[in-house]
């Protein structure tokens, strides 16, 4: 009699284990989530993409906090608006973002994710949603960004792209879905003057830029126009961009450095070296919209993206 009572006690001690096992990420999720430091896991995902990077034998990449706000601005406005695109909830692309409403210069490259932030338990034919381990699931989405193949491998060249030189995280997360962005920064020109944010349409915008490096040259300056945008669909439907990538725009045009013959799809403005490492020179705004000034390098292999400065002209 008393052994089929110990069998029972253990039985029934092995069920509640299991049972408190299966439905731990449910009944701490409210903890969990009160606890989450946001600083810590974007830390601690520079840290996993420069693992990445290293076992690629690629130097790592700082913390960039102006990126960071870019990123963490745009992972925000997706959760609060109901949506998931590169794009902004008014429609601009992410390297106006960056620099028009955040101040960046530098060139760069960004990744967006978005993960499910709840596991279902099944009990017969019922359900229990619950929490999970938020930092499990970004290292995920950046892991399954990671292990991209080609062709279909645009974030993976983006984490282990050479020329960037930092990256700012975002993370936002709400009771169903975390919304994740990585926006990666390469530090290569200093403008010497202050770009402003606005100007008149019909105006010249004057730059003056120093690259960094002495081992770089300017090989040609695009300057990228887009139009004033149409705001994405929102409503009370989540809206998932389909487009899922992002480009520069094909209204661009050319200018090359000094003493070049200059190729322009819209005008023949120069712009003009006066030493090796400086150059300076005026951009045509012809029409109203945002203008992106985007340097190429070259490092006498590759060719690849110096800068990134947008203005709007009204």
């Amino acid at each position: 009699m008393k052994s089929r009572i110990i069998i029972r006690i253990i039985v029934y001690s092995l069920l509640s284990v299991l049972i408190f096992y299966r439905l731990k990420d449910f009944i701490f999720a409210g903890k969990r989530y009160s606890d989450i430091e946001i600083d810590s896991l974007k830390f601690a995902m520079v840290r996993i993409i420069n693992n990445e990077r290293q076992d690629n034998g690629i130097p790592p990449v700082s913390y960039d906090s102006v990126a960071a706000m870019s990123a963490q601005y745009h992972a925000n406005e997706m959760k609060n608006h109901g949506f998931f695109s590169h794009y902004s909830i008014d429609g601009t692309p992410p390297y106006v973002r960056y620099s028009f409403r955040n101040g960046g210069t530098y060139a760069i490259g960004e990744n967006v994710a978005l993960g499910i932030n709840y596991k279902i338990l099944k009990i017969g034919s019922i359900k229990i949603k619950g929490g999970i381990d938020i930092e499990s699931t970004i290292a995920k989405l950046n892991r399954d960004m990671y292990m991209e193949k080609p062709p279909h491998d645009g974030h993976r060249k983006t984490i282990l792209n050479k020329h960037y030189n930092g990256v700012g995280i975002g993370i936002a997360y709400s009771d169903t879905l975390v919304f994740y962005v990585e926006t990666f920064t390469g530090n290569f020109i200093k403008f010497l003057n202050k770009i402003p944010d606005t100007t008149i349409a019909g105006n010249f915008m004057d730059i003056y830029g120093q690259i960094l490096y002495d081992s770089l040259d300017l090989v040609s300056i695009e300057v990228f126009y887009d139009s004033i945008t149409d705001s994405l669909k929102s409503g009370e439907t989540f809206f998932y961009d389909e487009r899922n990538t992002y480009s520069y725009s094909d209204d661009a045009d050319l200018y090359l450095p000094g003493n070049a013959s200059t190729m322009s799809l819209n005008n023949t403005n120069n712009i003009i070296n006066s030493e090796e490492s400086e150059f300076y020179g005026s951009i045509y705004t012809e029409r109203k919209g945002y203008y992106t000034i985007v340097p190429i390098l070259s490092d006498g292999k590759e060719l690849f993206e110096g800068a990134n400065v947008s203005f709007f002209a009204k």
